[in-house]
Formats: structure tokens, C-alpha cells, sequence
């Protein structure tokens, strides 16, 4: 959502794996085991693809999809190259796309190389936001570095908005700014939570307060939802100027 103007800016692409004997496994269990053999190469790319095909059927052709990006997708040495060819291949246009990325990004290790491939997407017209903003080890000089357009402020400061939680919350924001970067603040589930980072200047708010996930987006039904929610919620919202 933005916080301006209340329109809807993006959906974050979801994966699920409804398996016909184990049931539902969860992210946690099948990302983690495709990361570590190296599966995760193959699943981003048919995530990509599939992601993009959907997207093309959406009557509002503005609204953005934010796909999440492994580091190892990251470093495959020809990342750029694979985004490119779907996108060409579906005509797909590359202003509505969103790629996301965590701190491990930043690794010493593979600077570089990351640098050049978020430079490269960049170049392509493709925004890059980092991902679970605060949870992990980023440099603020390596941040400037990086040629992203946006943080994502994790959803476990958002969730518990304490004095501690609230100080990073505001730094992030004041630095973000003065790297002219956007913030987003995921993980919103309670009117309180959108008034206070509303009042806290974030440029974007995400979480089930809005909607919960959906196999098909209904942007009709999604803008009333969140008016109702907006009106409705027990805590009074500020939200006169986003519809």
C-alpha cells in the first residue's frame, strides 16, 4: 500500500508446496532444503516465470509483483541475463517487477559479484529492495553502495512496537531517506501498527491488515476490505488520504 495515496503498489509472490502425500510443507522446511542442494535456482526461476504469466492476466495492469531472490540465484553468474530472457520471452514488462534480496547480500565474500548483478538489474530498469531489513549484518557504506531502491523493515519490529523496536524503526527510516531509498513496512496486522508507521513516515505498508494472501488477487474486493478495516478497526486509522 502507499501510504500517500493508498494505491496498491505491489503484491509479494508467495510460495506453497501442497504435496498430495505430506500435505502442506511449510517455506521454512522446503526453501531451506532447496537452498542447501542447490534447488533453489530452478524453483526461483519457474517462481519467476509462473509469477510473471499470472501477473499478465491482472485487469490493473500498475500493480507491481516482488518476487524474493536467493543469494545463490544472486551469484549463479548469469542471474541478469535469466531475468531478462523471461521477461522478453512473456513481454512482460520489466517497470512491474520488484526483486528482493536479504542482508546476505552485503557478504564480504561475494561483494563484487552481487554489486555487479544488482547493477546490472538496475541498468535494466528493474528495482531491487532489501529484504528483512535490521535482522541481518548490513554496512551502511555498503547500502549506499548498492544501487537498490528501497528496505523492507522486518516484520519482527513491526510486530512488537516497543522503545527498542521504535528507535530502529525511526533510524532506518532517517537513513533510508538520506540515501533518497524508499521504506516499507511489512508484516502490519492491527490498525495501531499502520497509524504509528504512518506517523513515522514509511513510504509502504504490507501485512494481513490489508489482505490476507491469495491465490488470485481481487483488487476490487481488496480495496473495500481494507476501507471497511480502515473504518471499522477498533483504534481510529488516519487513512483519509489513501482513498
Amino acid at each position: 500500500m502507499d501510504s500517500t495515496s493508498g494505491a496498491v503498489i505491489a503484491f509479494e509472490v508467495l510460495c506453497r508446496w501442497r504435496h498430495p502425500q505430506f500435505g502442506d510443507i511449510t517455506p521454512g522446511e522446503f526453501i531451506r532444503l532447496a537452498e542447501d542442494t542447490d534447488k533453489i535456482l530452478a524453483l526461483g526461476e519457474w517462481v519467476l516465470r509462473s509469477a510473471c504469466l499470472a501477473a499478465l492476466s491482472w485487469e490493473n495492469t500498475a500493480v507491481k509483483i516482488a518476487i524474493n531472490v536467493s543469494i545463490k540465484q544472486l551469484l549463479s553468474g548469469n542471474f541478469a541475463q535469466q531475468v531478462q530472457s523471461i521477461l522478453a520471452n512473456l513481454n512482460y514488462p520489466i517497470a512491474r517487477l520488484v526483486l528482493e534480496v536479504t542482508e546476505t547480500l552485503f557478504g564480504e565474500d561475494y561483494l563484487e559479484q552481487s554489486l555487479n548483478t544488482v547493477t546490472h538489474l538496475r541498468d535494466m530498469g528493474i528495482e531491487v529492495h532489501i529484504d528483512d531489513f535490521g535482522t541481518g549484518y548490513s554496512s551502511l557504506s555498503r547500502l549506499h553502495q548498492f544501487p537498490v531502491a528501497a528496505i523492507k523493515i522486518d516484520r519482527s519490529f513491526v510486530m512488537d512496537l516497543n522503545a527498542h523496536s521504535l528507535v530502529i524503526i525511526e533510524s532506518a527510516i532517517m537513513i533510508a531517506k538520506r540515501m533518497q531509498l524508499k521504506v516499507i513496512a511489512e508484516g502490519v496486522e492491527t490498525a495501531q501498527q499502520a497509524e504509528i508507521l504512518l506517523n513515522l513516515g514509511v513510504d509502504g505498508l504490507q501485512g494481513y491488515y490489508f489482505q490476507a494472501p491469495s491465490s488470485t488477487p481481487d483488487f476490487t474486493a481488496y480495496a473495500l476490505t481494507a476501507k471497511a478495516q480502515a473504518k471499522l478497526g477498533g483504534t481510529p486509522l488516519n487513512l483519509g488520504t489513501l482513498f
